[in-house]
């Protein structure tokens, strides 16, 4: 199977990720793993971009099926990503290099949609998506009220929060996005080392292993900048510095977790478990926040050096 993924799994795979997001919101996220699944069609499934565009055509055939033929949109909106993140694993581009292109490439891609979306609508997306949120804090709001399974003043404290994150919505939302596409980006090219680990030998591919996985250091200033940015007394700051925060959380969380994956090939930690330890740090809020500080402190740190010299002393006594 090294060099080259066997069956058609590849291309199922590929025509999932298209298919499948028209067809329920509970697939939705699969369109932001496209350049991925792209990546894994191209290189180890003897797929061509033929057949990328047939489960492009696919996926539009599914969201007419369901009467939403603008629901195939996210999915061929991520093309342009799949063919700069493959083409940069094919050049052999640097791994910061490869995530500002993808990146970029992604941007671009929200940006067409938005103005689509704007066409369509007769509206601003971004007033659009602003309202669609909102009307979504407040159906969930209803929801948990119906339930009753909380008391009066925990109802309270939800109700304030959610007036609040209404209120503060225009000014994060922008770090919302940018935050979702840095998050995207990170894990289609985590997705795509692991890829060319599969299909070729470890040494050839052109991006070091997930957990050697480190920002530029002169990121960690951009961290700095914006958290004084956030305490000054100017308000038209509060927007880009919290953008510009939320950014640098997911950069901080994939080297956070960068690091806990070194920790794990360290101490040989079987796959299931590590997954498991992953999934429960990745969808709690302290876990999230665990991951990035990690991730900050191994700028100053270099915790995977401290761990080295730890095993090395280890073996020699």
């Amino acid at each position: 199977m090294k060099g080259r993924l066997a069956g058609a799994g590849p291309i199922l795979l590929l025509f999932a990720v298209f298919v499948l997001p028209p067809l329920g919101p509970g697939f939705a996220w699969m369109s932001f793993v496209v350049p991925a699944a792209v990546m894994l069609a191209l290189s180890g499934g003897q797929g061509n971009w033929p057949q990328v565009l047939l489960a492009t055509a696919a996926g539009f055939a599914a969201a007419a099926a369901t009467g939403a033929p603008e629901a195939g949109l996210p999915g061929a909106a991520m093309l342009p990503a799949a063919a700069v993140m493959s083409a940069a694993a094919r050049k052999r581009t640097p791994l910061v290099r490869s995530a500002l292109e993808t990146f970029m490439a992604m941007a671009l891609a929200v940006l067409l949609l938005g103005a689509a979306g704007s066409l369509a609508a007769g509206k601003n997306f971004y007033t659009l998506a602003i309202g669609n949120i909102r009307a979504g804090i407040d159906a969930s709001l209803e929801m948990i009220k119906q339930a009753g399974e909380l008391t009066p003043e925990q109802v309270s404290g939800v109700t304030r929060t959610a007036i609040t994150a209404k209120r503060l919505l225009p000014q994060l939302f922008p770090g919302m996005v940018l935050a979702a596409l840095a998050g995207a980006t990170l894990l289609n090219l985590a997705l795509g080392r692991l890829i060319l680990g599969l299909t070729g030998p470890e040494e050839t591919s052109p991006w070091p292993p997930f957990s050697r996985w480190r920002a530029p250091e002169p990121l960690v200033f951009g961290v700095i900048i914006a958290g004084f940015a956030l305490l000054s007394p100017y308000s038209a700051l509060v927007a880009p510095a919290a953008a510009l925060l939320m950014l640098l959380n997911v950069v901080y969380f994939y080297q956070g977790l960068a690091v806990l994956t070194y920790l794990f090939e360290s101490w040989r930690t079987p796959p299931g478990l590590r997954l498991v330890i992953i999934l429960l740090l990745a969808l709690q809020a302290y876990g999230v926040i665990f991951l990035s500080l990690t991730g900050l402190i191994d700028v100053w740190a270099d915790l995977r050096a401290r761990m080295d010299k730890m095993l090395e002393r280890r073996k020699q006594t």
